[in-house]
């Protein structure tokens, strides 16, 4: 006869918890409850965004192809280099499950759907297959940085370009705002999800858990913050490199190529160049780390994603110097713009050109609610990395 083992019995002198106890801790549960849905509504909203951009920007070749062939060439570029980025990744995520499945992938991102298809996977929070490289949340986190660095920050930049060049159109104006707002959403919710994952919080408590869950109030205001924050930096930096265009895109490539260069060193310096993803390979493993370093630093430059704080990325204090000289380097640019088109010769070429007012307070305002939102952000959300 098997013997069974008498059920353990609660200890008699254990305090029976209170009824207000009991109270706060379903509160609490309904709040974190409440919040999880409507992170869910986000992501797919996200997903919509991301979608309508991309149509938005393929619109946009259309239109620049008549007066601005070199703008419709280089948004093109850009669609088609996230594109391969994403379809790449697909490939290493999906290569030891079959070729149908693989199929199937590449499909979903050559017909624009991966970000909803990503977003549903999470959201109904699909088992991970056998032979996937990462989880489903990574995956789509992986992917909307792709999105963001390939394809919304240079659709800002490059319509920014345009914009500075006299096409004001509804629909130039739209598509505008468009790639603003998606990719300031997409930044703040690569932070706000994982933050609020249950994995991140418990295996990272002392950086995840900015989010309190215990206060609606609270988690609302943070991730309206950091979409504001990020509109402003993308919006500020992407008019400052159209100015500073204008005058020379040799010297705009050397300060951007110089900036890269410093921030991969900085990496090096500090013995963490080489990126997380599990990748057998030494030189595939070496060229991810790579491809990954450009990315999280285009997004940082532009965007500042709060999740590049993290030690393994770049770290508060190189994340704060980011933030901080941003707004210095675009009304430098500015007043670069403003001397360069005195010039009568120069400014006869133009078929744009904007007055001091303009430039001084569309960057003043933009820089004064970035660092705004960036100082209210960082005094609100608990003291962490």
């Amino acid at each position: 006869m098997v013997q069974v083992s008498p059920q353990p019995q609660p200890s008699a002198n254990l305090p029976a918890e209170s009824p207000q106890t009991v109270k706060r801790e379903l509160s609490i549960a309904k709040r974190t409850a409440h919040f999880l849905q409507l992170s869910k509504v986000a992501l797919c909203l996200g997903a919509g965004l991301s979608i309508v951009d991309m149509i938005s920007d393929v619109a946009m070749v259309k239109v620049y192809s008549t007066d601005h062939p070199k703008y419709a060439m280089a948004t093109l570029i850009s669609l088609c280099l996230n594109l391969f980025f994403q379809l790449m990744f697909v490939v290493v995520q999906n290569a030891k499950r079959g070729a149908r499945v693989l199929l199937r992938e590449v499909l979903f991102v050559l017909t624009f759907v991966k970000p909803g298809v990503d977003v549903y996977r999470v959201v109904t929070t699909q088992k991970n297959a056998a032979n996937n490289m990462i989880s489903a949340q990574n995956e789509m986190l992986i992917m909307k940085s792709v999105e963001l660095t390939m394809e919304c920050i240079p659709s800002a930049v490059i319509q920014s370009m345009a914009f500075m060049s006299g096409s004001h159109s509804i629909v130039a104006i739209f598509s505008l705002a468009s790639s603003i707002l998606t990719a300031a959403f997409i930044s703040a919710s690569i932070r706000i999800e994982k933050d609020v994952s249950t994995n991140a919080r418990k295996y990272s408590p002392d950086f995840y858990g900015l989010v309190d869950l215990k206060s609606r109030r609270q988690a609302v205001v943070v991730c309206v913050l950091a979409l504001v924050m990020s509109a402003c930096q993308l919006a500020s930096k992407s008019f400052a490199v159209a100015l500073r265009n204008v005058e020379s895109g040799t010297i705009l490539a050397a300060y951007l190529s110089i900036d890269m260069g410093v921030a991969f060193i900085y990496k090096m310096a500090r013995g963490d160049f080489r990126y997380w993803l599990p990748i057998e390979s030494e030189a595939g493993s070496g060229f991810a780390s790579l491809l990954a370093r450009l990315v999280t630093k285009i997004s940082l430059d532009f965007t500042g994603t709060i999740q590049l704080r993290h030690p393994f990325e770049y770290g508060g204090i190189y994340f704060t110097l980011v933030l901080l000289t941003t707004p210095l380097v675009s009304l430098y640019f500015g007043s670069r713009y403003l001397s360069f088109v005195e010039d009568e010769e120069v400014k006869a070429t133009l078929d744009y050109v904007f007055s001091s007012d303009q430039i001084y307070g569309g960057l003043g305002c933009l820089a004064a609610v970035q660092l705004f939102s960036f100082a209210l952000l960082m005094s609100i959300i608990p003291l962490k990395i």
